[in-house]
């Protein structure tokens, strides 16, 4: 004869099922607020020795890992095979959901080994869901081309 599970067994592994269906995370963090810029100039032109600035909110539905930085955050700036970026800091945003802003900086090498940097965020939240965020070329390195006339 087929033994059934008793009410409470039952019981249970139904809110188990509809718990995990229902409140799994699967949505990944968001990644917002985002600031790349240099602290000389213009806001796209850079110069070797010039320090990058890169800040971003990262918010989550349910919960983000914790750390100055935590272990789920990488960040890179500059062209690929450079030195990594210096973490500055990381705040609590507030708000009704998980929210961090992030800070980091990066000095241009005097010997600039491209004409063009651009940033790359990889940030995951405690339930191991990935987002990323990365853009190519987005400062310039070299002089102004704008010039000034007096006549």
């Amino acid at each position: 004869m087929l033994a059934l599970p008793s009410r409470r067994l039952l019981a249970s592994l139904i809110f188990l099922y509809c718990y995990v269906c229902v409140f799994s995370d699967v949505t990944p963090p968001l990644i917002t607020d985002m600031s790349f810029n240099a602290n000389q100039g213009p806001s796209w032109l850079i110069r070797p020795g010039a320090t990058l600035s890169l800040s971003f909110r990262l918010t989550d539905s349910r919960e983000l890992a914790t750390g100055s930085p935590p272990p789920s955050l990488s960040v890179s700036i500059g062209p690929p095979g450079s030195a990594p970026p210096s973490f500055v800091s990381a705040s609590n945003a507030g708000g009704n959901l998980p929210s961090f802003i992030y800070s980091y900086t990066w000095l241009v090498p005097t010997v600039a080994p491209a004409t063009t940097f651009g940033y790359s965020i990889n940030a995951s939240d405690a339930a191991g869901n990935w987002a990323v965020l990365s853009a190519a070329s987005v400062l310039v390195l070299g002089a102004s081309t704008l010039r000034l006339f007096c006549l």
